[in-house]
């Protein structure tokens, strides 16, 4: 059963019959009433209408659901027994972000990563902002999202990890699109404390911080770095729990926020 389908099948006529007799009576009683019984067997169909069944007239084609929707998009051949999923003839999948044939000398391309990090995890989110006359393009190119450690982190620390995770993204990012067209990076975080071990020497921080902060200095430009508030890190998403029903809206609107 899926939504307001239910589909099932027997070895004899006798257990479809006790079967659909047995859900009819359960879904009745929790006031909700099965309609549009269809079966392959014409004497089933039969018997179902004479106990006053709702059944559904006989066709070749059956369908369940609405082309709209993907899950219930089938079709049951009821003369073959046999369900059939209608294929999209023409179906296109863009690959390309960067259009290397285009080689318009106006085209100002930035990249974006942002970090943050929670008790649960921490991660990175990486975007293209394409300008191109006046027209402005962005896109989610990729991310990347750790567990945090079992064994407790302070807050910062874990704001850390998620800028070295941006550092080490920003480094293959880099080499990808840099093939293509040069471009310019900047690295967002909504910690002032990372920002601040990151801008300052790693010989000034304890083990932790001064081996991360090490590394995020070889691989990205400290300069690169700035501070974004929390509200506008689209980055967020990767580090708290969210109902997926809240993400694509919010997620839509928070790309084309200006810069």
């Amino acid at each position: 059963m899926y939504v307001d389908d239910w589909i099932t099948g027997q070895d004899t006529r006798e257990e479809a019959l006790f079967m659909s007799r047995h859900a009819k009576n359960i879904m009745k009683e929790a006031g909700m009433e099965m309609r549009k019984w269809i079966s392959n067997d014409t004497v089933l169909m039969a018997q179902w209408a004479a106990e006053g069944f709702d059944t559904h007239p006989m066709d070749a084609s059956i369908r369940l659901g609405t082309n709209k929707t993907k899950v219930l998009g089938m079709a049951w051949q009821t003369l073959d027994d046999c369900l059939t999923l209608d294929t999209k003839d023409n179906l296109r999948i863009p690959r390309l972000v960067l259009d290397s044939t285009n080689d318009e000398v106006s085209d100002l391309i930035e990249i974006h990563i942002f970090c943050d990090a929670s008790k649960l995890a921490y991660g990175a989110a990486a975007y293209v902002k394409v300008r191109k006359q006046n027209e402005v393009l962005v896109n989610l190119i990729t991310s990347k999202t750790r567990v945090a450690p079992l064994k407790a982190v302070t807050l910062p620390r874990l704001e850390l990890l998620g800028a070295l995770v941006v550092a080490r993204l920003s480094s293959r990012v880099q080499e990808i699109v840099r093939k293509k067209k040069e471009c310019k990076v900047f690295h967002w975080t909504d910690s002032k404390i990372v920002l601040f071990w990151i801008k300052g020497s790693s010989k000034r921080w304890k083990q932790f911080v001064a081996n991360r902060v090490q590394e995020i200095s070889e691989l990205t430009d400290p300069d690169s770095w700035f501070h974004c508030s929390g509200q506008d890190n689209p980055s967020d998403f990767l580090s708290r729990d969210l109902v997926l029903i809240h993400l694509f809206p919010t997620t839509n609107g928070g790309l084309v926020q200006p810069s």
